[in-house]
């Protein structure tokens, strides 16, 4: 698989059951799949960035969903593979796609995207893409760090902020109906001296990279002041209009 062992790649089964980030981590990631469980609408689902598969595999194991049909969008083939082997089921297709080529006239009664829209270019774009996507009064649940993140994961390129996150949607024809934020605290010396093999691909020279994007240092600085040495993810359940 490639690269399992970065920021962006969570594979439950490789996971350090004795070290506190990567249980920290999956954490993280299992009670937003758990909001999209509890938000989303049965019937035909896509988990569109689905990784490893871990989340589409969750949702079917809730009594809510046991008749859907749902479909797992990665760009990574090996990570595909990966999903169609560890975690096979007739109720799910797992598909090699890029988020924003793919296409399903059908449509979708629920859209779950959790930690995507910071990696797309044009996240506008993007919101129109899962827009499409969904049929009449659809539920989309998405997630991003709504603190600044691509000072220090060089796979991100945008930030949000919370205002700015809700926002996006809002003009986009999505209504908010839940929100659920996540607080992930952290400590420089657990960056900088971590043995953890994850925090090892944050950003090398990230003093040149804020001096190259001075406007990410100045919200670092902002974030430093009213969020303190804290991390923090926003997921939104939208109703689409």
């Amino acid at each position: 698989m490639h690269d399992d062992l970065s920021l962006e790649r969570i594979v439950p089964d490789r996971m350090d059951s004795q070290d506190a980030f990567d249980m920290k981590t999956l954490q993280l990631h299992i009670e937003r799949y758990a909001f999209a469980i509890r938000n989303g609408k049965p019937g035909d689902v896509l988990d569109i960035a689905c990784g490893t598969g871990y989340g589409s595999f969750q949702l079917l194991q809730c009594d809510k969903y046991v008749q859907s049909r749902v479909i797992g969008v990665d760009i990574d083939q090996t990570t595909i593979d990966y999903a169609n082997k560890r975690y096979s089921n007739p109720a799910i297709h797992f598909v090699c796609a890029d988020a924003m080529s793919y296409q399903d006239p059908g449509g979708y009664d629920t859209i779950i995207s959790l930690e995507t829209i910071e990696h797309i270019k044009d996240a506008g774009l993007f919101v129109k893409k899962l827009h499409s996507l969904l049929k009449k009064d659809g539920v989309l649940v998405v997630s991003a760090p709504v603190t600044p993140s691509t000072d220090g994961n060089p796979h991100h390129l945008s930030d949000f902020s919370v205002p700015r996150f809700k926002k996006l949607f809002e003009t986009s024809g999505f209504i908010v109906e839940s929100e659920f934020v996540q607080v992930q605290p952290f400590s420089l010396k657990s960056i900088l001296r971590s043995g953890n093999q994850r925090l090892s691909k944050t950003r090398k020279n990230i003093l040149k990279y804020y001096f190259g994007h001075p406007g990410v240092f100045l919200a670092r600085l902002r974030s430093l002041i009213t969020d303190g040495l804290n991390n923090k993810y926003m997921t939104l359940a939208l109703r689409k209009s």
